[in-house]
C-alpha cells in the first residue's frame, strides 16, 4: 500500500443509498482500524488518536450501528437508516498534527450542502481527550444517543 492508499482500495466502496447489515458493519470498522494501523506502522503518520477512537467504538460495540468510513486521514461516522447507508447526519473527526487538536464537525444536511456555516455541533480536543469528547457528543444529539 502506498501512502495514497483510501480504505476503498481496502473494501468495497459502498455509497449512500446501499444495503449495510450489522455485520457488514462491525466488518468495515475492522477494516478501517486496519487502515490506521497502517498508517500510523508504515507510513509514519501520527494519527494515534483517531485509532485511539476507532478501537472505542470497537469496544463499546457501537460498531454495530454506526457506518465508519475515511477522507483522506479524517474519519467520518454516519447513522445508517433503515438498514442503509445514509450520510446525513455524519460526524467528521479530523487530527490537526501540528496543533495536536481533534476536531469534531456534525452535519444534519445532505453532504452537498454543507459548509462551514451550517455545521450543526462541533467542538475540538486534546489527543486525551477524544474518547470522552465522542461520547459527551453522543449524549448531546438525540439521533445518537439510542447508542448509549
Amino acid at each position: 500500500m502506498t501512502h495514497s492508499t483510501s480504505l476503498a482500495c481496502i473494501r468495497r466502496l459502498m455509497t449512500e443509498g446501499d444495503n449495510i447489515s450489522t455485520k457488514d458493519l462491525i466488518k468495515t470498522w475492522g477494516e478501517i482500524l486496519e487502515f490506521y494501523n497502517h498508517l500510523i506502522d508504515n507510513e509514519g503518520e501520527q494519527l494515534r488518536p483517531i485509532r485511539f477512537l476507532v478501537r472505542h467504538i470497537i469496544d463499546r460495540g457501537y460498531s454495530k450501528y454506526l457506518f465508519g468510513g475515511t477522507s483522506l486521514y479524517n474519519l467520518m461516522i454516519s447513522i445508517p437508516t433503515t438498514n442503509q447507508i445514509d450520510y446525513t447526519k455524519t460526524l467528521l473527526i479530523e487530527y490537526e498534527q501540528l496543533s495536536q487538536i481533534v476536531k469534531f464537525k456534525y452535519w444534519i444536511c445532505p453532504k452537498e450542502n454543507r459548509t462551514k456555516n451550517n455545521i450543526h455541533w462541533e467542538m475540538d480536543c486534546q489527543t486525551t481527550e477524544v474518547n470522552d469528547t465522542f461520547e459527551y457528543f453522543i449524549t448531546q444529539n438525540d439521533d445518537w444517543n439510542s447508542l448509549i
